[in-house]
């Protein structure tokens, strides 16, 4: 379907050809409109194909490439594969999750015109922006030569790999790994806002159970916040010992080893839930309260963070059966921290029973 701002041009039909890539989708082939269907009474054809498939699916650069162009107002990407040719991803997401409001978002986070995407990349989802309002949601997609020519990407479709074999193409949602975890809907709410990323290299998976490290973090809040975060100046680093106080380190691998996550910054050090407590109580600037929710937090350091956020409504709490543990020294997992984002900026509810003072 064409597209305001996207230049009109004949449809050209070229012989069959079998372009190799990666499916667009993350789910089966449904055609809903062929390559060359009458539009607007006959005065224009569809130069690409739209795919069918339920809102939210994900939608997957067909080759390595360049972006060229992302429409955030019609929700589109436009991507210049190394070999010169192009393809078109229109219609993505534009509603907040399970709506049609029109407030959303269906470009992957960060994902701007001069970044390099990789052949399976998540690079936005299945949505019905632009003129695909009154229709189903569905994947417009076009394949174009070196030459800016638009051809039946059909053959090219039906032969086109998948991105991973192990991927179920029945999932739910945004991500294949959380379909009946407690957090799929929160994971799903944040994607239809294009607020977070996923964890695996191609973005497919969610990961929620998995620990997280100090990247980790930094990822998933940059996409929220829509900013690079250093969660170094959140942390509490022992100071370096002196060169003196190092000698007794017969192995320098082994001292950097001792020293990561205690006097110096390692991004591959996991991050417990006091910590991103630090971090988030920092980042989302949550003011202080003189509230005391948890009996085993009182010699961390960041415990005046830990009560910001159960005072600003971030962790659900009961304590009508007296104070509970927080667990500080423990990891923390993409889960908790996807929880902690959504409430912190207000889009889910927290499930409290409080009569705390």
């Amino acid at each position: 379907m064409a597209t305001a701002g996207l230049r009109s041009a004949p449809v050209t039909i070229l012989p069959a050809t079998r372009y190799r890539m990666i499916f667009p989708l993350a789910g089966p082939l449904e055609v809903l409109s062929t390559f060359g269907a009458e539009r607007d009474g006959g005065e224009r054809d569809h130069k690409g194909i739209d795919l069918g498939a339920p809102r939210l699916t994900p939608v997957l650069a067909v080759r390595d490439g360049v972006v060229t162009r992302v429409n955030r107002s019609s929700v589109s990407v436009f991507i210049r594969h190394d070999d010169g040719w192009s393809s078109w991803y229109l219609h993505l997401n534009n509603d907040t999750y399970l709506t049609d409001d029109g407030l959303g978002a269906g470009v992957a986070p960060g994902l701007e015109a001069g970044d390099r995407v990789v052949a399976g990349q998540v690079i936005g989802w299945v949505g019905d922006s632009g003129n695909a309002e009154p229709t189903p949601p569905h994947l417009h997609f076009e394949l174009r030569t070196p030459w800016g020519v638009p051809i039946d990407p059909l053959r090219s479709l039906r032969g086109a790999a998948w991105v991973d074999e192990a991927i179920p193409v029945d999932f739910e949602g945004a991500f294949w790994d959380d379909d009946g975890h407690e957090i799929a809907a929160t994971a799903d709410l944040l994607a239809s806002l294009a607020l977070i990323t996923g964890c695996s290299p191609n973005g497919l998976q969610i990961c929620p159970d998995a620990e997280l490290t100090g990247a980790d973090v930094e990822s998933l809040l940059g996409a929220a916040v829509g900013t690079e975060i250093s969660i170094v100046d959140y942390l509490h680093l022992e100071p370096r010992p002196s060169p003196k106080q190092e000698t007794f380190f017969a192995d320098v691998a082994l001292e950097e080893a001792l020293g990561c996550g205690v006097w110096r910054y390692c991004p591959e050090q996991l991050i417990s839930r006091g910590e991103m407590s630090a971090i988030l109580a920092g980042a989302f600037e949550f003011e202080p309260t003189a509230a005391d929710y948890f009996i085993d937090d009182e010699e961390y350091y960041a415990q005046a963070a830990i009560n910001a956020l159960a005072g600003g409504e971030v962790f659900d709490i009961c304590t009508s059966r007296g104070p509970l543990p927080f667990e500080p020294d423990r990891p923390v997992t993409r889960a908790e921290l996807i929880d902690a984002i959504a409430k912190a900026l207000d889009l889910i509810p927290v499930h409290s029973c409080r009569v705390i003072a």
